[in-house]
């Protein structure tokens, strides 16, 4: 993730220099302002949405549903209230926070060569993914800074943030990106259970 948040922001922003970009958009939309009542009906509605995937025993119930229920009211314009731009960078803080936390010096100084291979592995995964969002521009027509942000590793809320502070299609980004985080979700349960389910039956079809 670190990898990601130093490379994906500088070089989208040398990119934007070098395509001379002023700004990307792709059918804004006018969103309610900030107030306490509508932050409060915004809240219930999320928590609701939550609620009801966790009753149905659905997957991550508490992100896929506040988010689907997110999704819903900015796509119908009814969302009650926006969420303000100093609670999004602090939650932002709060999760770089929690995760720094994990890593002490004494695992960074016992594992190099695994956090080298990592480092690799995720700068090979950036390039894929760059080369994927060419591939889509290309197919689609849209513009290639667009597509390579809504194709990038990383979490939807920092690439999303990364097209809004340099205004390269904020909403094409985000639905790409929730379209990718939702697929991972939900799709990651049953392919791991049909993977263990052929390898258990090529197991016992080998067995004599």
């Amino acid at each position: 993730m670190l990898i990601v948040l130093l490379v994906m922001p500088f070089g989208m922003l040398l990119a934007k220099f070098w395509w001379n970009l002023e700004v990307v958009d792709h059918a804004p939309t006018a969103s309610a302002p900030f107030t306490v009542v509508g932050g409060a009906w915004l809240a219930l509605f999320t928590v609701a949405g939550g609620l009801a995937l966790k009753l149905l025993r659905l997957p991550n119930p508490w992100f896929l549903g506040p988010l689907l229920m997110a999704i819903g009211l900015a796509a119908s314009e009814s969302a009650p209230a926006t969420v303000p731009t100093l609670l999004s960078n602090t939650a932002q803080l709060v999760i770089g926070v929690s995760l720094g936390v994990r890593f002490s010096p004494q695992f960074l100084h016992t594992a190099p060569r695994w956090l080298a291979r990592v480092a690799l592995g995720t700068v090979g995964l950036i390039a894929a993914c760059a080369a994927f969002g060419v591939l889509l521009a290309w197919v689609t027509g849209l513009h290639p800074a667009t597509a390579i942000l809504g194709t990038a590793l990383g979490g939807m809320a920092e690439m999303s943030i990364t097209a809004k502070a340099l205004q390269l299609g904020v909403p094409l980004v985000t639905a790409l990106q929730v379209t990718r985080l939702v697929a991972v979700l939900i799709l990651v349960r049953p392919a791991y259970r049909l993977w263990g389910t052929g390898l258990r039956e090529g197991m016992r079809s080998r067995q004599p």
